[in-house]
C-alpha cells in the first residue's frame, strides 16, 4: 500500500499504482480531489491551457490504459493532521513539493513515523521555496536538514536532485530543481 500525500490531481498517485496494490491519495483541495476522482472514473479530463494574455486552448488528456486498474483511492484531508490514516501504516509513503507550502512542516513532519510501516520507504521531495503566505519564517526548514529531522526513525537511502518545468502559459515556464530524498523506516 501506498499514501501520497498532497496529491494534487493524481498523477503521482495513479503512477504508484505499477508497484503497490493499493494508492491512497491525500489533498487538502477539494476540486483537485474531485478532478482525480473523475479521472480515475472516467479516464480522461477537459482542460484548459493557458497560450498567452487571453488566449486559451482546449485539450483533453487521457489517462494510461496501463493506469485505469482501479487501484487508487482520492480523500481530502489535511497533510497536519493525517492521524485517521496512522492505524495502517504504509510501505511507501510520498510527499512531493508539499513541505515549503505548510503552515508548521515539522508537525506534519513529526506524523511520518506513524505513517511508514517498519522497513517501508518514505519519499519527500521540495524545492524549499519558502513563502510566508504559506509558512511562518519561523517554520523554514533549511535545505540538508531533513536527515538530521527524520533521523531517530527513519535512514537516509538516497538524495538527488529532480528537476521540473511548470507551464504558465505558450511561452513562459519555470525551471524547478527539488530535493528528493528517500528513506527507509527503521524496524
Amino acid at each position: 500500500r501506498a499514501l501520497d500525500i498532497g496529491c494534487a490531481v493524481g498523477r503521482l498517485t495513479f503512477e504508484l499504482t505499477r508497484v503497490v496494490d493499493q494508492v491512497v491519495g491525500v489533498d487538502r483541495s477539494r476540486c483537485f480531489i474531485e478532478a482525480a476522482q473523475r479521472l480515475a472514473h472516467e479516464h480522461y479530463a477537459d482542460i484548459n491551457t493557458k497560450e498567452a494574455g487571453d488566449e486559451i486552448t482546449k485539450r483533453r488528456v487521457n489517462l494510461s490504459r496501463k493506469l485505469r486498474n482501479g487501484r487508487v483511492e482520492f480523500c481530502v484531508g489535511d497533510a497536519q493532521n493525517l492521524s485517521s490514516l496512522a492505524g495502517q501504516p504504509f510501505d511507501v509513503v510520498t510527499a512531493i513539493n508539499l513541505l515549503c507550502r505548510l503552515p508548521h512542516p515539522r508537525k506534519f513532519l513529526s506524523q511520518l513515523p506513524d505513517l511508514v510501516a517498519p522497513r517501508g520507504y518514505l519519499v519527500i521531495a521540495s524545492p524549499y521555496s519558502w513563502l510566508e503566505e504559506f509558512t511562518p519564517r519561523r517554520h523554514w526548514i533549511a535545505p540538508g536538514t531533513l536527515p538530521a529531522l527524520l533521523g531517530s526513525h527513519f535512514r537516509l537511502v538516497s538524495r538527488r536532485d529532480l528537476p521540473f518545468l511548470i507551464r504558465e502559459h505558450h511561452r513562459k515556464y519555470q525551471f524547478v530543481v527539488s530535493e528528493a530524498l528517500t528513506f527507509q523506516r527503521r524496524r
